[in-house]
């Protein structure tokens, strides 16, 4: 079942997760796929894996890929510290 930002609860989220195999990457801007889990009522109700391999090192791209997929929360080890973030 896929969601847009308008259908999502005010107690839903999207979080995405770099990763690396089976643990989180902890270069965000070397993972090859994201997890994206939805979260409703403090449940994961799906999980979905988004590739991003094309989009190495290509911070503003991968985070229009996460936008693009609904996630509202990154959890990562680290982005750099040359980068800066903002609200797309």
């Amino acid at each position: 079942m896929a969601y847009d930002d308008n259908e999502m609860e005010e107690n839903s989220m999207k979080i995405a997760i770099p990763n690396n195999g089976n643990i989180v990457n902890q270069h965000f801007g070397m993972s090859k796929s994201f997890i994206i889990t939805t979260v409703e009522n403090k449940k994961i109700i799906q999980v979905e894996v988004v590739s991003a391999s094309e989009l190495a090192h290509q911070h503003q791209g991968l985070a229009e890929l996460l936008v693009g997929h609904g996630a509202t929360v990154v959890i990562t080890g680290g982005i750099g510290g040359g980068n800066r973030w903002r609200r797309l």
